[in-house]
């Protein structure tokens, strides 16, 4: 059964993420080689361009928001393996700045070969209080990640609340008094197979320009099939 190991979040709090500086997120607690990992990033920033971390693979690489161009998000994915402490987000333009929020996750129970049954992404618009994240199809029974984040202009941190189907998990937000912040929250759920429908993350404040990523897992496949024949042998002895 898939669960959640351990999460962390980081943020820039009432900083500004400058340059190639970028931000760092520890691993979470007690991760194990062969988790699956899935590390998501959510800022405000009109020149930052987030650089995909060594060891990691895009799920969804930066895109915007319809609403605002500086609300960007990313999602990446990796397989646990000789973790360091912590994995580091670089912008990747020298003198960009950017107020941005993170979450890390470590999950046992997910398929480490094909992690993903299913994946969509949300620009999203606004402004609104609200992040609806996308309906996904999973084929089997799986755990539902759900990555809801969003650029505010009124110098406020955000928090979130969860749909009412799913779990809150994590939820973070940077806090600069005089400029946009970035927020980003992680919610999950266990569902059947078959399309999931949209699911609706609230927003602290009415004027977000929201992004977000719902991932179906793939659960391990740990009751593989066994050789069921029956081999017959028989002797005759001869007269």
């Amino acid at each position: 059964m898939i669960a959640v190991r351990s999460v962390a979040v980081a943020n820039t709090g009432a900083a500004q993420g400058t340059g190639d500086v970028g931000i760092t997120t520890n691993v979470p607690t007690g991760t194990r080689d062969g988790d699956v990992m899935y590390y998501a990033i959510h800022g405000a920033s009109s020149t930052g361009v987030y650089v995909t971390p060594p060891g990691w693979t895009d799920v969804e690489a930066m895109f915007t928001s319809t609403g605002q161009a500086s609300s960007k998000m990313a999602v990446y994915r990796k397989v646990a393996a000789g973790e360091p402490a912590s994995h580091t987000i670089t912008w990747g333009l020298v003198g960009s700045t950017g107020r941005v929020a993170t979450i890390m996750v470590s999950l046992t129970g997910v398929d480490v070969g094909t992690p993903q049954q299913s994946e969509a992404k949300d620009p999203g618009a606004g402004p609104t209080s609200t992040e609806v994240l996308p309906s996904v199809t999973p084929t089997t029974q799986s755990m539902l990640l759900g990555f809801g984040g969003a650029y505010t202009p009124s110098f406020s941190a955000v928090t979130w609340t969860p749909d009412a189907a799913m779990t809150e998990v994590a939820d973070t937000s940077s806090s600069h008094a005089s400029a946009s912040n970035g927020s980003i929250e992680l919610a999950t759920q266990y569902v059947s197979e078959g399309a999931t429908g949209t699911r609706t993350a609230t927003g602290s404040l009415a004027d977000l320009r929201p992004c977000g990523v719902m991932i179906a897992l793939n659960p391990a496949n740990i009751g593989a099939a066994t050789d069921t024949h029956t081999h017959l042998i028989y002797l005759r002895k001869n007269r």
